[in-house]
């Protein structure tokens, strides 16, 4: 049986760090694309939920680090489902490797990819 793939979009406004949320429901979160508006040097980081409504956390590892991701424009990225693959709600979040905002030029668009 062959997989289906999802893909869902989120946006991050022009001056803004974080996107909507998306809803991974019950699939398996396994990548990210970029689109060419992504600003230069961020990094991807991720703050994720349980439910749609609640406080969204950064995202950190096993190793107490955050997850994030060196990113350029018009690139895709795989994602490790182990370690995002447990959390309902993601919104992707643009941000300097450290946990500081770090806010987009221009509105950007964040496509998830699931399976």
């Amino acid at each position: 049986m062959p997989v289906l793939y999802r893909y869902k979009t989120s946006v991050i406004a022009d001056a803004a760090a974080l996107g909507a949320a998306v809803d991974i429901g019950d699939s398996i979160l396994v990548g990210v694309t970029l689109d060419a508006a992504w600003d230069s040097g961020d990094q991807l980081g991720f703050k994720v939920c349980s439910t749609e409504g609640g406080t969204f956390v950064p995202l950190y590892g096993s190793t107490a680090a955050l997850v994030t991701l060196a990113v350029a424009a018009s690139r895709a990225y795989a994602l490790d489902p182990r370690i995002i693959g447990q959390w309902r709600y993601v919104k992707p979040w643009s941000q300097n490797g450290s946990g500081t905002d770090a806010t987009q030029g221009g509105a950007t668009t964040v496509t998830f990819c699931m399976k």
